[in-house]
């Protein structure tokens, strides 16, 4: 093996050390499930109904914001929030939610610091309860406290103990009757810690009015709760800590003393907490922990502990110091530390976030799940992964018929890109909270579209770098030169897609760390693996003795076809001319319907027996058979179908209602109710100034790179605009909506519709044959897709708009493009010239 194929082959060597160092880090930071987006699969439906039916528009539209905000911090990435028709909101949640997430939505989130009056006795010391006794006394019949918090809190009413004396923790009613206490901040509370102690809880010292900042901290193996309050508030916790202190300590003694009897709930509550304090070295390992102060969110216990007042509190716990401190402290920003050692770091940061951002401006009150499925019908996701695998097989089998050994070049690209995307997309998922929904996936899949042309890039050079050279320098450089025209427009890319996921955030910062994280990928395999591919064909095939003649023959610009020519080939002219016609057509006749995911829309509740999933393409064909444009279709419970569409007309609306009423699966009355839209269209409209500015810099460094004249730019961004105009409106006859995964779509097309002109303007030279190059390595891409447009009808739109904008990408490349790029004149010895970016450097051959 010579030099230069030894040094190649370094290439995949350091394809598959990248490769194996991102699925180790994938074993490290995250897991091989994705999460969905509810666009895609199975997902969850909550109803929030507001507490006050006079709530202004300003504060129900805050507290949808809210709403999402914490679904998503709670682990939710994809959730999203529309206001309906009767008040509500409609919160919209991939997969099956946990119980943190339901939590963030039922509570309010009014923020209470409260001083643990009493401590009951756990389960082993009580006897079972009598037949049909209560649980616990109602405590809406005791009195509210008059007076100061504190003071109460050191002597409780004769009504409160024997509420807490009665309390039991392990029945699973317990739960629902401790939501149901009365949150007034002046009233005290019931409460159960997650040992399953009972609390009784006083009135609140201060309210989360006097919160200026939340924060998790780990202090001698404990996690708190730090609250930065107000001078005022400070004191008044402070003075109170003084007081409560010895109390809580007297509580410890005690249960000290009985602890051989296991009487007492703090020796359990100890056991519990014992592995969330391993190693802390403090007195809370020793015995029972201190209950001091309490941190309540609605009426619900977010935490409990040892209290540390002006600073995280001394773990020993014994001395009521650090109150005292507090006290004497003039700090203006006060902290007040709640120490419980139930808290983990992800428990304890979901608290201080909640206390951070306060109550909602609207409470809420009545909270309803249901159980969402898929948008897909029934097997559809698997048909559509088959049937794109079968048609990347068929476009393998094209490719080797077009380039014959050398399509192994863009399938390596494409399979490689793929494979080094894919886990860095789900450690994504983890660090940013990146959820794969529609236009996630759609974005995804359309940016592969970058490899294969990158490595028919590649052949196109080798075959011009080719005389004078031997095969394996020839790729070399080859590779060398491609890479050095690509990466300013890849790294402009990654760059915009920093820059929008920071700008512009949620679903919009979604899809363009997918974009980045393709084309990164995109841009790191040709590196290393496809242009190692190239340099280890070309040594293997020895092209340099066969091919002397004939390619120069080919390369030279005086015989080759189109050599001195700009003018593109009839049949491509002719293509683009009937592409063109067709997409005006259907834009003019078929038009764009908006989503509701931007405007308002509406939901039709539909009554079906037997399996709605399987009703669901008798319901989505009599709707398009009425002219309605479906947004999703999801069966909503076990004889409900939710069809969800733009906002219709009365006349629409009664012919939806009538062709739907008419499939014989359909057994009840279409109940139609209204939504807002998901949100602001604010975040896309950055995305798409953002995308703009990002596609404008490539196009520049691109015509830098290759030194072409300063007309190409204007070319290449108007060829662009054609792409998506001609593309959308070819998807439009199979009824596309303007939609996020739509955008996403447009998107992709843009980007790569940009890289392809790009590629085409630096590979224009004579005798280069570039239409079966590209239309082979676009096969690879292209035919994959269109096997998803027929075997996924439910999605087919967004995906129809990467096919028809990238087919017409390619088409318009070769001919608009091309025919404006021209031809460069020959080089000396019969090689067409390259202009490199510098003349003056040569490009080095590794």
């Amino acid at each position: 093996m010579s030099a230069v194929a030894s040094r190649g082959s370094r290439g995949a060597v350091l394809y598959a050390l990248l490769l194996l160092t991102t699925i180790g880090l994938l074993l490290l930071t995250a897991t091989w499930t994705p999460r969905w987006g509810v666009d895609v699969l199975a997902g969850t439906r909550v109803v929030v109904t507001p507490a006050d039916p006079d709530a202004t528009d300003a504060d129900l539209d805050a507290t949808a914001a809210e709403l999402q905000s914490r679904a998503r911090a709670a682990g939710a990435p994809g959730a999203t929030v529309r206001r309906g028709s009767d008040g509500s909101f409609l919160v919209a949640l991939p997969g099956r939610p946990d119980d943190r997430v339901l939590d963030a939505l039922r509570s309010n989130d009014q923020v209470a610091l409260r001083g643990v009056a009493a401590v009951g006795l756990t389960l082993p010391s009580l006897p079972p309860p009598p037949s049909g006794a209560p649980i616990a006394p109602p405590t809406a019949d005791l009195a509210t406290p008059d007076g100061s918090a504190a003071a109460w809190t050191l002597a409780p009413d004769d009504g409160w103990p024997a509420a807490l004396a009665a309390l039991r923790c392990d029945d699973p009613a317990t739960a629902g009757m401790l939501a149901q206490q009365d949150a007034d901040p002046r009233r005290p509370l019931l409460a159960c810690d997650p040992t399953g102690v009972p609390l009784l809880l006083g009135p609140a010292l201060v309210t989360g009015t006097a919160v200026d900042d939340a924060r998790a901290e780990l202090d001698a193996g404990t996690w708190a709760v730090d609250l930065d309050l107000e001078p005022g508030a400070a004191a008044i916790v402070a003075a109170a800590v003084t007081e409560l202190m010895p109390v809580a300590e007297q509580r410890v003694a005690v249960a000290a003393e009985d602890e051989p009897d296991g009487s007492t709930g703090s020796e359990g509550s100890e056991e519990s907490g014992a592995p969330d304090d391993e190693g802390d070295g403090s007195d809370q390992d020793e015995g029972p922990p201190l209950r001091v102060l309490a941190v309540t969110l609605d009426a619900d216990l977010a935490a409990v502990g040892d209290a540390g007042v002006g600073g995280l509190a001394d773990p020993d716990g014994g001395d009521g110091g650090d109150g005292e401190d507090g006290a004497t402290g003039t700090s203006p920003e006060g902290v007040v530390a709640v120490a419980d050692p139930t808290l983990d770091q992800r428990s304890a940061a979901d608290v201080a976030t909640r206390v951070r951002d306060g109550a909602l401006p609207a409470a809420v009150d009545e909270v309803s799940v249901v159980r969402l499925g898929s948008t897909l019908d029934r097997d559809e996701g698997s048909h559509a992964a088959v049937a794109a695998l079968v048609g990347l097989l068929g476009a393998v089998l094209a490719a080797l018929a077009l380039l014959r050994r050398r399509a192994l070049l863009p399938v390596a690209a494409v399979v490689g890109t793929g494979a080094l995307a894919a886990p860095g997309l789900l450690v994504a998922d983890q660090v940013v909270g990146l959820a794969l929904s529609l236009p996630v996936v759609v974005a995804t899949l359309g940016a592969l579209g970058v490899a294969p042309l990158l490595a028919i890039g590649i052949l196109v050079v080798q075959e011009r770098e080719l005389p004078g050279r031997t095969p394996e320098s020839a790729a070399a450089r080859a590779g060398a030169e491609v890479w050095r025209r690509w990466w300013p427009s890849v790294a402009a890319g990654v760059v915009g897609a920093a820059l929008v996921r920071t700008s512009a955030g949620d679903l919009v910062g979604d899809v363009a760390v997918a974009v980045g994280t393709v084309l990164l990928a995109a841009l790191v395999t040709g590196r290393t693996l496809v242009r190692s591919g190239a340099v280890l064909l070309a040594g293997a095939a020895g092209e340099g003795r066969a091919a002397a003649a004939p390619t120069a023959s080919a390369t030279t610009p005086a015989t080759a076809p189109g050599a001195g020519t700009a003018r593109p080939a009839p049949l491509v002219v002719a293509a683009l001319g009937v592409v063109g016609a067709i997409a005006i057509t259907g834009l003019v006749v078929r038009g764009v319907a908006s989503d509701p995911a931007f405007t308002a829309g509406e939901e039709h509740l539909v009554t079906v027996s037997g399996d709605p999933v399987d009703a669901r393409g008798a319901v989505r064909d009599a709707a398009r058979d009425a002219g309605v444009a479906v947004s999703s279709l999801r069966d909503a419970g076990e004889s409900t179908v939710l069809l969800t569409t733009p906002t219709l007309t009365e006349a629409e609306r009664a012919d939806l209602v009538g062709a739907v009423g008419a499939v014989p699966v359909v057994t009840g009355p279409v109940t139609t109710s209204r939504f807002d839209a998901a949100g602001s269209t604010r975040a896309w409209q950055v995305g798409a100034a953002l995308l703009g500015l990002a596609l404008l810099g490539g196009v520049v460094l691109g015509r830098r790179l290759i030194a072409g004249p300063l007309r190409l730019v204007p070319v290449v961004l108007a060829a662009t605009a054609v792409d998506l105009l001609l593309g959308l409106g070819l998807a439009s006859w199979v009824g596309v909506t303007w939609s996020p995964a739509t955008l996403a779509a447009l998107g992709v097309v843009a980007v790569v519709g940009v890289t392809t002109h790009l590629a085409v303007v630096a590979d224009r030279a004579s005798g280069a044959r570039l239409a079966p190059r590209y239309v082979a390595g676009s096969l690879l891409h292209l035919v994959p897709l269109a096997a998803v447009v027929v075997a996924a009808p439910s999605v087919r739109g967004p995906f129809a708009v990467v096919l028809a904008g990238l087919a017409v990408a390619l088409t318009s490349a070769l001919c608009l493009t091309a025919a404006a790029a021209g031809a460069p004149a020959a080089a000396p010895g019969g090689s067409p010239a390259v202009p490199p970016s510098r003349p003056d450097r040569e490009v080095p051959v590794p």
